[in-house]
């Protein structure tokens, strides 16, 4: 803009600029909705000169604010589609201010919706075709699932599907997060699958739970076989492979379905053969994925040492055959002729069933079947046995004795029986003792071995000594039957032999008498906590030491007896070991109904009742439990509740037990506990009374409690996310089970397993919540706000305003000061559990209509700034809808005062920001008005609140630019506001059209002047006010844009007038009036008589060209001139005339002005024309044919030529330019009369050729 002005000032004009090119010519931009995208475009000039300029944009949502200087500028152009929905079409101009002009560059901005697009560009708009693209190319799927553009179409304003998508996209590794995905939001099936066996393996029938069962035969090689899954859905889980058994190896640790092959994929597996040993051996393998468990189990054989295994076992069989059918002969459980028919009917097998002692056995079996051919083929094969040296196996030792035994037995002879007691003793006193050795000296030593106490101690010696046997064991205890007293310890080894006793019938009831007694104490063996077989506190019953032998007897004791004694016996030893496992209920439950006297004999009837039981408990635990109570809490409370849930058949019960049971009540909820028991007795039996202050610190924290039971293996914890507010919690996982605060109904859960993985809907769980006891969160409310205003009055840090505790949103908001009439409020501090919080917010928000306790409520939970932004939003519009339609505006402005200061722009409906913003500025929350009108547009926003914001913008900034705040100030002015900062921001900092900056200018004139000259201005703003420097500068600016842009400066002449008069910068002022003088001798504009002043000053002193001229011309056309006037002129005409700068208008002075010969005899032809070339003046000759001749530039865009003709004469032109090709229509070129006074001789001829053709003959002839 300087230069041009220095341009002008110089006497430097340009007719005609050349024609701005603008490509192309209209912008046409799609922008997606929520971003942000930029276009360009250039602008040059038809001749392709360096042109300046700069432009605005009205559109708030337009970034334009260009300064250029160029042959060819590319300018560029934002749109910020960040808050603006798709549909939404901008149509405007550009403003383009250059020095070739002002032009407007239209526009058409269409915001689009964004699409997700694969590779190819096909676009992807729903999850059908997302699915089967992933099917196809699993990572090209993945890649579009990740895209951000699938979250901002597929979830757009889908809050909850966002919140899934960013933890399961992110949590879960490859497509695992898009399969949890798509399967917790329902828009696919979890996959499923089914292990299926088609190999030669041979196969045993499924279970009824799908478990595969193979059996393989190793022939020496490895074994190579598979497995095949086949799927329900095409999807990807992972599948964990985990085996039991080291012989077998799977091919793969974990399974993608995603990488099966139509739906079926492959476990390779193989047998080990290295690895297996002689015999059968199991091994498993599991298939676990997320949703489900599949088994296979494998069974292998190894054929090497089968046979022998097999007659080994066989062999073994046969002879516990064979000892149970002896000891049931020998203990009179059989008869004779029974154990005969088994001896009989198993003979050939039993005869070859051991080498080592087939001779005694079949010596035996001839006994005893009593076969006298087999007696004698015994003595024959046995005559010449001699007797084993000392030092000969034992077997050797054993099988002769046996022989001599059987011998015995067939003579029954007392000599053989003296030898044979001899030959045992020699051989058990050099060290020989074995279970045959001990019965056959036991056989012949009746006396010695007989029912008595040192025959039982020789027994248990050899059985501690040497191997238990049945036996022994038989031995032993028919001694014990047949002389009871003989048993006086219940110790390990005597145990088993009672055990034994009661397996086989053997027991007595004298006996049994006797096991009684001794288990009451006396027969106890001392505690040997070391050894597992003691009776020690930290000995479990249920493994396999004396203790559970002692307690399987006792309970044998007592299915024979039904003995009150053993009874007791029984529950003490349960209670003194503190055994509270369900299965020992029925022997409590019996002491119970025996109404034993046993200390804790009811409390451990209580432990081990089941839990779900809801039968009447007996009178009798009633009646104990209401005077003495020891019980832990968790029993405490099955007990109460029983006695609640049967109080209407058991009333008397119920009201002996109701006060111990409220005392309770309260005890747990102070202790914050709660289970099934403890939530059915807080709903039957809490009354609103007893909700106390004390009590609200500790009942929010049992209201809200569930139980969480996974069932689903690998889950490790749990996250639980609510989706009003910003908790997010993660619980591990106990057991399966984890509890969890849920206190509002929508929610999410997401479970974790060990690798990391994140799953939703698809994990197999439920949820119990103990205490449904809403009503009471609500009591709590009042009493906890309410204590709160009570103690901030008390330490005088608040006015408490009412004194009715449900009346909180009253009690809690005190008033602190005034500010513009808008009194402010605050909440005062209370301490209310989160939990508690947001579930009456979530119920006080879906309300139909506040009261001032929800009020209060939904105040306090945006204090707490604990809620997702969408809820948030939805509560602060929630409590602004209530306090505009149901309170007052007097009454309301303190409450929305307090509200603005809880506002999130971003959580506001786009709907709702003007009249949000409308309600900042009433509250003078001006920053986050400006915020919302910034981002979101000023739709809706009160004209006068908009307004009021504005200028409070302007003085905040102190005047400092902004870009939106000018478009603001321009929507104001277009209104009708000219209100001063409005103006003087515009003036300062508007960079568009001249015609508005003009207006500006005008509009703010009434408060430009006081007095003159440097007088302050009236009503400036801030830094302006005492700065007249402004008013200069806009002026200078403003005369400055009309000469930049080459408009017509007609318009500003009274604007230029006064500057002209006390403006400071003369090169302005010199190149305003040039521009001026030259615009009037071009015939664009008229001149006044106040700009003739200037220009013919100075032209009068600085003989300017363009000044001269101009006032040449407008001196053109009196009748007289004054002395001054005339020596001007004449003068300045004949240096024209020397300069060969003539006009025409030059030859129309009178007035008695001295034309020069130049001037007035040619005819001149003028042209005005901006072409930088030549132009040619084409006259037609005598001949008919056209002559041209060049034109004289004798001003910028003024060209003349002169041509000389008679008077009277006339001929035919044109105007050709040399550089356009442009050629001017045909006109007339005539000379009329001859000029006056000349006495040239072209004069004269002129002067007599107009004399004749006017008849004047006198004239005529003097001439």
């Amino acid at each position: 803009m300087r230069e041009k002005i220095y341009f002008l000032a110089k006497g430097n004009f340009t007719y005609e600029s050349a024609k701005l090119v603008i490509e192309p010519e209209k912008l046409e931009i799609e922008v997606v909705t929520g971003t942000k995208t930029s276009a360009t475009f250039t602008v040059s000039d038809a001749r392709h000169d360096k042109i300046k300029g700069f432009g605005f944009a009205e559109a708030a949502e337009i970034t334009f604010l260009p300064v250029f200087e160029g042959e060819e500028n590319v300018l560029g152009v934002e749109v910020d589609a960040s808050e603006l929905i798709a549909g939404t079409v901008l149509r405007g101009k550009l403003i383009l201010v250059t020095d070739r002009g002002e032009e407007h560059v239209p526009y058409e901005i269409n915001v689009v919706a964004p699409e997700l697009t694969d590779e190819e560009g096909e676009p992807v708009r729903d999850y059908y075709t997302l699915i089967k693209k992933t099917e196809r190319d699993r990572e090209a799927g993945l890649k579009l699932f990740r895209d951000p553009v699938f979250r901002d179409t597929f979830l757009y304003r889908d809050f909850e599907g966002q919140l899934i998508y960013d933890r399961l996209s992110k949590g879960n590794t490859g497509l695992s997060g898009m399969e949890e995905f798509l399967v917790g939001t329902g828009k696919k099936k979890p996959v499923r699958f089914l292990p299926e066996y088609t190999g030669s393996a041979q196969t045993a029938p499924d279970d009824e739970d799908g478990t595969i069962r193979l059996n393989y035969e190793l022939a020496g090689n490895d074994i190579e076989d598979s497995i095949m899954l086949n799927l329900s859905a095409w999807g990807s889980v992972m599948i964990r492979v985990e085996k039991e058994g080291d012989f077998i190896e799977t091919d793969r640790k974990l399974l993608w379905t995603d990488e099966f092959s139509d739906l079926r994929g492959r476990l390779g597996l193989m047998i080990i053969a290295g690895r297996v040993s002689e015999g059968r051996h199991h091994a498993r393998i599991r298939l676990v994925s997320p949703y489900e468990t599949h088994v296979i189990e494998i069974s292998v054989h190894s054929p090497v040492g089968y046979k022998e295994r097999k007659i080994a076992r066989a062999k073994q069989a046969v002879w516990g055959m064979l000892i149970r059918s002896l000891l049931a002969y020998e203990e009179g459980r059989v008869e004779k002729s029974e154990f005969k028919g088994f001896l009989q009917k198993h003979r050939s097998v039993l005869e070859r069933l051991d080498l080592r002692f087939s001779m005694p056995l079949k010596g035996y079996m001839a006994y005893l079947l009593e076969s006298e051919a087999a007696r004698l083929e015994f003595y024959r094969d046995t005559e010449r046995m001699s007797c084993p040296d000392i030092g000969a196996d034992q077997t050797e030792v054993e099988n002769y004795i046996l022989i001599q035994y059987i011998k015995y037995l067939y003579s029954n002879r007392q000599e053989e029986l003296d030898e044979l007691r001899a030959l045992v003793d020699r051989f058990a006193e050099n060290g020989y003792m074995s279970t045959i050795l001990m019965v056959i000296s036991m056989r012949c030593n009746p006396a010695q071995y007989g029912a008595d106490a040192r025959c039982v101690e020789r027994i248990r010696e050899l059985l501690t000594r040497s191997a238990a046997t049945p036996v022994l064991y038989s031995e032993l205890m028919r001694r014990y039957v047949a002389q009871p007293d003989l048993l006086r310890e219940l110790d390990a080894l005597n145990l088993r032999v009672l055990l034994y006793g009661l397996r086989q019938g053997l027991i007595t009831n004298e006996l049994c008498e006797v096991i009684t007694v001794l288990s009451g104490g006396r027969g106890l063996p001392p505690i040997d906590t070391g050894s597992g077989l003691g009776y020690g506190r930290d000995n479990d019953l249920l493994r396999k030491g004396t203790g559970a032998l002692l307690m399987q007897v006792l309970f044998g004791v007592y299915e024979l007896t039904n003995s009150v004694d053993t009874l007791r016996n029984i529950c003490t030893l349960l209670i003194r070991y503190e055994k509270r496992d369900r299965r020992y209920f029925p022997w409590y439950e019996r002491g119970v109904n025996e109404r034993l006297r046993l200390t804790d004999l009811f409390e451990y009837y209580m432990y081990t009742i089941d839990p779900q039981t809801t039968e009447p408990l007996p009178q009798i635990v009633l009646s104990y439990f209401q005077f003495e109570n020891h019980m832990n809490d968790a029993r405490k409370a099955f007990l109460y509740a029983n006695i609640v849930r049967n109080r209407e058949i058991n009333p008397e019960a119920f009201e002996n037990y109701e006060e111990q049971i409220h005392e309770f009540v309260i005890d747990q909820i102070g202790k914050e506990r709660v289970n099934t028991d403890l939530g059915y007795l807080y709903r039957e039996m809490l009354k609103r009374e007893d909700v106390t202050k004390e009590l609200t610190t500790h009942l929010p924290h049992v209201l809200f409690r569930h139980l969480l039971t996974c069932r689903t293996e690998g889950i490790e914890s749990v996250t639980l996310v609510h989706m009003q507010t910003k908790s997010e919690r993660s619980y591990p996982l106990d057991r399966g089970k984890a509890l969890l605060d849920i206190y509002t109904p929508e929610y999410r859960i997401f479970f974790h397993d060990k690798e990391g993985n994140r799953y939703l809907n698809s994990i197999d769980y439920t949820l119990e919540r103990f205490f449904d006891g809403d009503e009471f969160a609500l009591l709590c409310y009042p009493i906890l706000t309410q204590g709160a205003a009570e103690d901030a009055q008390g330490d005088g840090t608040g006015e408490n305003k009412a004194a009715d505790e449900t009346n909180s949103a009253q009690d809690d908001i005190e008033a602190v000061d005034e500010n513009e009439q808008i009194q402010e409020i605050e909440l005062v501090p209370a301490d209310v559990p989160d939990n508690l919080l947001f579930n009456l917010t979530y119920e006080a928000w879906r309300k139909p209509r506040l009261d001032n306790v929800g009020l209060d409520i939904l105040y306090r939970a945006l204090l707490s700034d604990k809620l997702r932004d969408n809820f948030h939003g939805k509560v602060f519009l929630r409590i602004f809808d209530h306090l505009k339609d149901y309170v007052s505006k007097d009454d309301r402005m303190p409450y929305l005062k307090l509200l603005m200061r809880y506002l999130k722009p971003d959580t506001i409906k786009r709907s709702r920001i003007g009249e949000i913003a409308t309600i900042c500025v009433q509250c003078k929350e001006m920053e986050k008005a400006a915020t919302l009108l910034k981002r979101y547009g000023r739709s809706g926003c009160e004209e006068k609140e908009f307004l009021e914001l504005t200028i409070d913008r302007i003085r905040t900034l102190n005047y400092e630019f902004e870009d939106s705040l000018v478009k603001w100030a321009l929507i104001l002015y277009n209104k009708g506001h000219h209100d001063h900062p409005i103006l003087n921001y515009l003036l300062q900092y508007y960079m568009g059209e001249t015609d508005t900056l003009i207006s500006l200018f005008r509009d703010s004139l009434p408060m430009k002047r006081v007095g003159t000259g440097t007088d302050q201005l009236e009503s400036m703003e801030g830094h302006i006010k005492t700065n007249p420097a402004f008013y200069e500068g806009v002026r200078e600016r403003l005369l400055g844009q009309v000469l930049f842009a080459c408009r017509d400066t007609k318009v500003c002449e009274d604007i230029f007038l006064k500057y002209y008069d006390d403006g400071e910068n003369r090169v302005l002022v010199k190149a305003y009036l040039s521009q001026m003088a030259y615009e009037f001798i071009v015939g664009r504009n008229d001149m006044s008589d106040k700009i003739f002043e200037k220009v013919y000053r100075q032209a009068m002193y600085e003989k300017e060209p363009v000044m001269v001229l101009s006032a040449l011309k407008r001196l053109v056309g009196r009748d007289k001139y004054n002395e001054k006037e005339r020596d001007f002129i004449e003068r300045s005409l004949e240096d024209m005339a020397d300069e060969g700068c003539i006009l025409p208008f030059m030859k129309e002075f009178g007035g008695g002005i001295t034309v020069p010969y130049e001037i007035r005899t040619p005819v001149i032809v003028q042209y005005y024309s901006g072409t930088p070339g030549g132009v040619f003046l084409f006259v037609k000759n005598k001949d008919g044919e056209y002559v041209s001749q060049p034109m004289e530039r004798v001003f910028d865009g003024i060209f003349t030529a002169s041509i000389l003709l008679f008077a009277g004469e006339e001929t035919k032109g044109y105007i050709y330019e040399e550089e356009t090709g442009k050629r001017s229509k045909e006109f007339q070129l005539r000379k009329k009369t001859a000029e006056a006074g000349g006495d040239s001789m072209f004069e004269q001829v002129n002067a007599l050729i107009t004399a004749k053709n006017d008849g004047d003959d006198a004239r005529y002839e003097r001439l």
